[in-house]
């Protein structure tokens, strides 16, 4: 299901998604795919932006637990977040 803005038009939301249907399944994954990929960017950069002194590693740490909090128990996402840290602070 797509969720439109409220500021957009119903005309404007029907044309738009008149043309992502008329796309191929590729085409659409490639736009999901890309979306997913401007989100994760734009995450890595306000917590650059907020925290100037971070690594690398508490990057991807802090980019990993903002993106997935809802997806494991606090326990797993520090865990995980900890070990993206430790591999890229290493690197």
């Amino acid at each position: 299901m797509i969720h439109w803005p409220e500021d957009t038009p119903l005309e404007i939301r029907r044309l738009q998604a008149r043309i992502i249907q008329q796309k191929t399944p590729e085409a659409r994954l490639r736009m999901a795919c890309e979306m997913a990929d401007l989100g994760q960017q734009a995450v890595r950069d306000r917590l650059r932006r907020r925290n100037p002194g971070w690594t690398e590693g508490q990057i991807r740490a802090g980019t990993f637990r903002e993106i997935y909090r809802d997806d494991f128990t606090a326990e797993k996402l520090e865990e995980i977040a900890e070990s993206m840290r430790v591999f890229h602070d290493k690197t």
